[in-house]
Formats: structure tokens, C-alpha cells, sequence
């Protein structure tokens, strides 16, 4: 099944949205909800599934690019690299 991953809306404490948008997009590479009304997201991907395979390709696709465990892998070594 391509499916796009659908996650709650995060907000921190001092109103900031968690940092999945530094790297995603809502609506683009992944489906937003608000966890008082998640029915809205799922009707809107139940009436769209092509939409919805779209942007599960797209997230993918830039899960894949640049978001695995050997790109953060890569990341510690170089950050510890720096500070040695």
C-alpha cells in the first residue's frame, strides 16, 4: 500500500511546531492533524488515495535522500570529527 504517513500537529511548550517541518512539508510529504479533529485528515486522504500515494512517494522519496540511519550515522562522525 503508498501511503503517506499521517502525524499530530506537535507544538511544544512555547508554541514552536517540532522540527519535522525544517525537513518536511505538510500536505506535501506528509498529512498534518489536528489530534482534536483526526477524522478531517483521514476523510480528506479516504477521498483523495491517488493524493495520497503521491505524497507518500514524495516523503519517501526524501526519507531515502537524506533521512536514514546511515545519513545520521554519518552526521555523529563528522560532528564528533569536528570536536576531536
Amino acid at each position: 500500500c503508498a501511503c503517506a504517513p499521517v502525524l499530530p500537529r506537535l507544538v511544544k511548550d512555547d508554541g514552536s511546531v517540532i522540527d519535522i517541518r525544517r525537513h518536511f512539508v505538510p500536505g506535501e510529504d506528509y498529512f498534518e492533524y489536528d489530534p482534536e479533529a483526526p477524522h478531517l485528515a483521514l476523510a480528506e486522504i479516504a477521498a483523495r488515495p491517488d493524493r495520497a500515494a503521491e505524497v507518500g512517494a514524495r516523503g519517501a522519496a526524501k526519507v531515502r535522500a537524506g533521512h536514514t540511519w546511515t545519513h545520521r550515522a554519518r552526521q555523529i562522525v563528522a560532528d564528533l570529527a569536528a570536536i576531536a
